[in-house]
């Protein structure tokens, strides 16, 4: 489907709502790239990260999606200046066909940044502004979701117990931009802490992302489905073993966000199922 095609869907949907149109916006025929660091030469193997990579690859180009494989590119194992090399060439290309763009990074990490294979860092908000307007303007005003499937610290978090108790649209023709704008940036944990990854099931927090997602899609935007992952990650009581001590010890999960988008975003099943059920 072209992208004008999209364009009415959306208008159609938008004008029933009675919410501004450029508002609302369609996450579909999009780039996705996945830099899936698995080996490094002073940390350990991210063993079951290319079960991470496969899903996510899966998931856009399945029967929900749709999406072209061409459209979706798994490299693996960059250094940080071979990391830098790519994502430069990706800001270089022309994305004015397309109205989304997905970034996955998944490695090893610190406070410091993600971990390229020869152990340098870069840090996320770096390669947010790779991206930034004046650095990439086919991207300016198109939603970007980056995920940094990376540690962010060294701590785990152990959770504590509770008790709960039981109880009008203007002119457009001209505008600027924030410079750094349209930037969705995706975190398996919190500043300092660690992330968890099963070597024979991959990643908790993508595992449950794509489920969302897929299960979601439908019937809610990008950030609440966001947000009921994190619901079902801060439920989970997990069972980790440290990979040098290889202690055992209980951890919860919270992933958080930093949401610099100005549009309301869904994937295009949203705008089809909505389309259906109006015109009955």
């Amino acid at each position: 489907m072209s992208l004008e095609e999209i364009k009415l869907e959306v208008k159609e949907v938008a004008a029933y709502l009675q919410e501004c149109e450029d508002f609302l916006h369609c996450l579909d025929e999009g780039r996705v790239l996945i830099i899936d660091n698995i080996n490094f030469k002073t940390s350990s193997t991210r063993t079951g990260s290319e079960i991470d990579s496969s899903s996510i690859k899966r998931f856009f180009t399945g029967p929900q999606m749709k999406w072209n494989e061409s459209n979706v590119e798994i490299l693996s194992d960059k250094t940080v200046t071979e990391m830098v090399e790519v994502l430069e060439d990706y800001r270089e290309k022309d994305f004015s066909n397309y109205n989304s763009f997905f970034l996955f990074i998944l490695s090893h990490g610190s406070k410091d940044g993600i971990c390229g294979t020869d152990g340098e860092k870069i840090h996320p908000e770096k390669i947010m502004s790779m991206f930034s307007a004046d650095k990439c303007p086919t991207l300016a005003s198109t939603p970007k979701i980056f995920t940094f499937l990376a540690c962010r610290g060294e701590l785990d978090d152990e959770g504590v117990s509770i008790v709960k108790d039981n109880p009008s649209q203007g002119d457009t023709s001209s505008r600027s931009l924030p410079n750094i704008s349209e930037f969705l940036l995706l975190y398996p944990c919190a500043p300092t802490y660690t992330s968890v990854r099963n070597t024979k099931t991959g990643s908790l927090f993508i595992s449950q992302l794509l489920e969302t997602f897929s299960n979601e899609m439908h019937k809610n935007n990008i950030v609440d489905m966001l947000r009921k992952v994190n619901f079902h990650l801060s439920q989970a009581n997990i069972s980790a073993r440290h990979l040098e001590t290889k202690e055992i010890t209980k951890i919860t999960i919270m992933p958080c966000q930093d949401l610099r988008l100005t549009k309301k975003c869904y994937f295009r099943p949203y705008f089809q199922n909505f389309i259906k059920h109006v015109r009955k």
